[in-house]
């Protein structure tokens, strides 16, 4: 037997109490159910880490109880823990013992998002300089390339900002409130509003400057721009700046 094949089977061991590995030796065999438990209870408690506010909606035990069988059902696709759990939100989507609070997958969603912005590299921000000395006509063109922490979770029916800010000190939610979307930086998060949503969304999918401001006009006429970019170079959430093939000079 190769390594791959050996390492192939020992993950299908982990992961299913009817399966023996061949490369497990008589003697150690025992111990895989053993092993096979600490590693599902440490994607359990990493889960509940990287999901706080779905922990919190739904009580600690739920949340165990929820998770097991979210492991039991996707396998690990990474070794480190704080990759694993992506498609947690959409197993909640098609959860039955969760369907009375739908909107449980949205709140993960914005859980995820915050974890994954928390671990993102650093990144060097531009120099608001490089920014502010593009001619009008570049500067339209220009497209940002913002930082990897950064990401925004829009949710079209629930207020989960309003829901978060609550798990951490806030108010509680009006039952008024419709949907929000959310920008996750680090670890900060802010709602913002929808024309501010659809320029961010434009940003973060590479597109040029000039369509991420078309596409907020759209939403609102009098959308304002300088408030936007200002708190995008205050927080260091652009590092770079693209013209065409070029990129703008970075003094660092």
């Amino acid at each position: 037997m190769n390594y791959a094949k050996a390492l192939a089977e020992f993950s299908c061991g982990l992961e299913s109490g009817g399966f023996m590995p061949e490369c497990i030796s008589e003697k150690t065999r025992p111990a895989l159910s053993a092993y096979r438990n600490n590693v599902r209870e440490n994607r359990v408690t990493s889960l509940a880490s990287s999901y706080p506010t779905v922990c919190a909606l739904v009580g600690n035990e739920f949340f165990e109880a929820t998770a097991r069988v979210y492991c039991e059902r996707n396998p690990s696709a990474s070794a480190n823990l704080h990759e694993d759990g992506e498609p947690f939100p959409a197993f909640l989507a098609s959860f039955p013992p969760v369907s009375d609070l739908p909107y449980l997958p949205d709140v993960a969603r914005l859980d995820w998002a915050l974890h994954r912005s928390h671990y993102a590299p650093d990144v060097a921000a531009l120099p608001g300089e490089a920014l502010a000395s593009l001619p009008l006509a570049d500067f339209a063109n220009a497209t940002p390339v913002l930082h990897p922490a950064m990401t925004l979770v829009q949710s079209w029916e629930w207020p989960i900002g309003s829901i978060l800010d609550y798990h951490h000190g806030g108010p509680l939610p009006g039952g008024s409130k419709g949907g929000e979307a959310v920008w996750v930086w680090r670890d900060h998060w802010q709602c913002v509003t929808p024309a501010e949503a659809a320029c961010l969304l434009r940003w973060l999918g590479g597109q040029r400057i000039e369509e991420g401001l078309l596409a907020a006009s759209d939403v609102d006429a009098e959308f304002d721009s300088a408030p936007l970019l200002t708190q995008l170079l205050g927080n260091g959430l652009i590092t770079d700046i693209r013209l065409g093939e070029k990129h703008a000079q970075v003094s660092l």
